[in-house]
């Protein structure tokens, strides 16, 4: 029997260790791992997924949990690397159903307590190196550069071994604080003997190093130094590294600095109390001073880098925004990289901005330093650690899959490396004085829609519908009915989405005798039949709008008849 065989579960006590992945597998984003024992499991943060194109509407997505939920799993704690939205976002939903103490840095958990909406809950602020025992577990909290500051790989001491979670990370030798990934930790961990490896997968198909942060500090401050007008910058809201670093090249220049957007003006507060921002009041304007300023005098940073429809930077971009506006001569820069699936919106943003004479830098401009490592830091962990076995994390299959051929680049056996997916557990069991891996059958582990305040109920047929609307339009029927079933007025038609109300009275007046037309002919059984009139005025409508614009919409019908409450009914495009 070889590590990659299936123990039926019938046949084998509980394994000393499971290893869930319940989100962050599959898309980048939403990433929660669980690690559960016969004593109790930790989770591995709990971060919220971008929705995709296809799915309107939808503000973002989190891990249902509902493994945790359905199999009564005692959850003791949580665990959070860092605090970006893909490893934080989700926790208020979290803790809306568990009670369990929250450990991770003080950014992080501020990050998190300005998300919460009236939630008690049991934060524990770590530091630098600091173990905390839950159960089990014993875990360590070992630094790593990445681009929001504070970040954690965790080293975790479980029944069946060492399991080192990497986190989000790079190896950067210049990080704007000084605090550098800790080498000799790692190194001494590997020492230790590492039994799994779980790392972070995201830049594993980008050759080299990954540039430092000071690399886009010093990029910024040039671009800055040079602008003749405003300056309107971008960036994650946590980046709180690279928001001091544009703070500090517009001092450089002899700007000052405004806040826009609640994001920012939030993560900037909780970088002054974390003593990572730290600069004199006056170094900051607000909107009633911004008008007077020359323009060569004004840096704003913005929120709304991934072209968010409602952020601060796509108002300002659009020329939307109340109190800020680029022209001609001005300079914008998105200081952050492109969220997969967010490429449109950030286009669409930025060729704004250039449609209005405004000079736009971004990535490729070297105003941006990723903060996940590229292949030489990949392979540089798994030098350190040396783990037996091996699981990449935090990407797509294509990052992972390239990762994993890292890892065995560096020695490891192909059957001792693992692409697991969401839901895919790896058990470890005690079989002859040796811990060995085995997959395990596959458990629930799917995404909750956010829609505003409803979570979970948004079906795929609101989705369809949504796109539906997007695609082709409403067409509204309204009829009045008298006591026998008959036209008391002409019906009522009108759109969304499908042709101009404006200037279309003749289109819609067609339209509204098409149904006057066959409505005579309907037999009195049909006439009183809701479903039935429904399904005729569909066909007739359906028809008509074919012949004339090509178009198939969803069609809405409303039958008053005298002293009863009226029926409605929505047709989509699949209901024959």
């Amino acid at each position: 029997m070889t590590n990659c065989d299936i123990i039926p579960a019938s046949k084998t006590p509980k394994p000393l260790l499971r290893v869930i992945p319940l989100g962050g597998l599959q898309d980048i984003g939403g990433n929660a791992t669980l690690l559960e024992t016969k004593e109790g499991a930790i989770l591995i943060d709990c971060g919220l997924l971008f929705p995709r194109d296809d799915e309107p509407g939808i503000d973002y997505l989190v891990p249902s949990l509902s493994y945790i939920k359905d199999n009564n799993v005692k959850l003791l704690a949580l665990f959070i690397t860092h605090g970006h939205e893909d490893h934080i976002g989700a926790v208020p939903y979290l803790l809306e159903n568990f009670s369990v103490p929250v450990y991770g840095s003080a950014l992080a958990l501020g990050l998190i307590n300005g998300r919460l909406k009236n939630n008690s809950w049991e934060p524990h602020a770590v530091s630098d190196g600091e173990t905390v025992e839950v159960g089990p577990f014993k875990v360590t909290f070992i630094p790593v550069t990445h681009s929001v500051p504070m970040a954690f790989a965790l080293k975790i001491e479980t029944p069946a071994g060492i399991v080192l979670h990497s986190g989000d990370f790079k190896i950067d030798p210049k990080p704007r604080d000084g605090r550098l990934t800790d080498v000799a930790a790692l190194r001494a961990i590997g020492d230790e003997g590492v039994l799994l490896l779980l790392s972070d997968s995201t830049n594993a198909r980008e050759k080299g190093q990954s540039p430092s942060e000071a690399t886009a500090a010093g990029r910024l401050t040039a671009v800055i130094a040079e602008a003749a007008g405003r300056v309107a910058v971008t960036t994650f809201a946590s980046h709180l590294h690279r928001v001091a670093a544009i703070i500090e090249a517009s001092i450089k220049a002899g700007r000052k600095v405004m806040l826009v957007g609640k994001a920012m003006r939030e993560a900037v507060a909780l970088g002054n109390e974390c003593g990572i921002i730290d600069y004199p009041p006056e170094t900051f304007l607000n909107q009633s001073e911004y008008p007077k300023l020359e323009d060569k005098m004004v840096t704003v940073i913005a929120s709304g880098s991934q072209g968010e429809a409602y952020s601060a930077m796509t108002q300002i971009a659009y020329g939307e925004h109340g109190h800020v506006d680029l022209e001609e001569g001005d300079v914008a820069i998105f200081s952050a990289r492109h969220i997969p699936g967010n490429e449109q919106a950030i286009s669409r943003a930025v060729n704004a901005l250039v449609s209005r004479g405004v000079k736009v830098y971004t990535e490729i401009d070297g105003v941006h330093a990723s903060g996940h490592g590229h292949r030489e830091e990949l392979a540089k962990f798994i030098e350190l650690l040396r783990p037996k076995y091996f699981v990449p994390i935090h990407g797509q299959p294509i990052q992972r899959v390239a990762h994993r051929d890292i890892a065995l680049e560096k020695g490891l056996l192909k059957e001792n490396t693992f692409i697991l997916c969401d839901g895919k557990p790896l058990d470890f069991f005690a079989q002859e004085g040796e811990i060995i891996p085995y997959p395990g059958e596959p458990v629930a582990a799917s995404y909750l829609s956010v829609d505003g305040k409803v979570i979970g109920d948004i079906c795929e047929q609101v989705l369809a519908d949504r796109r539906d609307l997007s695609e082709h339009g409403v067409l509204f029927c309204s009829l009045v009915l008298d006591e026998r079933g008959y036209l008391l007025v002409a019906p009522k038609v009108t759109a969304r989405g499908l042709i101009l109300l404006k200037d279309n009275d003749d289109f819609f007046a067609e339209a509204a005798a098409n149904i006057m037309e066959f409505w005579p002919t309907l037999s009195p059984a049909e006439r009183f039949d809701d479903e039935a009139a429904f399904m005729e005025i569909k066909r007739v409508s359906r028809s008509f709008i074919k012949a004339r614009l090509g178009r198939r919409p969803l069609v809405a019908v409303i039958i008053h008849r005298l002293g009863e409450e009226p029926a409605v009914k929505v047709h989509d495009e699949d209901e024959e």
